[in-house]
């Protein structure tokens, strides 16, 4: 996944957090800390329903970014740090 998906990812887990909610709407602005945001918010949305971490149904209309966090959206990081611990944990050798 691209950094700055990964960083509108945690965001909205983020807010998720706060709010206790999987679907919310938010002004672009709250993403202020990705550069170029407004260029490549389309791509960032499209990769994100690609790698189902938010519904189709997820848009952008003008200002504001209707999301709709999947389940694989929700976990994509814990199971990241799995297949991370697990590319870097070698098998016991046995003789």
């Amino acid at each position: 996944m691209r950094k700055d998906s990964e960083i509108f990812l945690r965001k909205c887990l983020q807010y998720k957090t706060e709010i206790g909610e999987d679907a919310f709407e938010l002004n672009i602005t709250y993403f202020g800390g990705i550069p170029n945001i407004e260029v490549e918010i389309d791509e960032i949305i499209n990769e994100l329903k690609t790698l189902k971490c938010i519904s189709k149904k997820s848009e952008i209309i003008g200002e504001t970014i209707q999301i709709f966090l999947t389940l694989d959206g929700i976990t994509y990081f814990s199971k990241q740090k799995i297949n991370d611990c697990l590319l870097y944990t070698s098998p016991i050798p046995r003789d």
